[in-house]
């Protein structure tokens, strides 16, 4: 479940030439589409009982990876999915800020 860091963001995106508050609000915009989307598809994924453990751990504490992985390894194929969904993303959210340079 390996969401891209603030460094890989810019260097990927070319990012390097903008002030740097700007470069932090650009990271910070996808890191937390990133994660919204890894929350979602984790959840839609889970069983009720883990759902249920899950989602009341988000009511009483910060994002909990440790839960998260914890649950992931007792749906089968789950961490999979969740890797290839956070590529396809990303692939999708470079190519489209490709699109708008051109």
């Amino acid at each position: 479940m390996n969401i891209p860091n603030n460094q890989s963001i810019v260097e990927e995106l070319g990012l390097q030439n903008l002030p740097q508050q700007e470069q932090d609000q650009v990271t910070q915009t996808i890191i937390n589409h990133l994660q919204d989307l890894l929350i979602n598809t984790f959840v839609l994924e889970l069983g009720q009982k883990q759902r249920e453990q899950f989602l009341q751990s988000l009511n009483t504490e910060s994002f909990d990876e440790d839960l998260m992985s914890k649950l992931a390894i007792q749906v089968p194929g789950l961490n999979q999915k969740l890797q290839s969904t956070i590529e396809a993303e990303w692939d999708i959210i470079k190519t489209a800020y490709n699109q708008t340079k051109k």
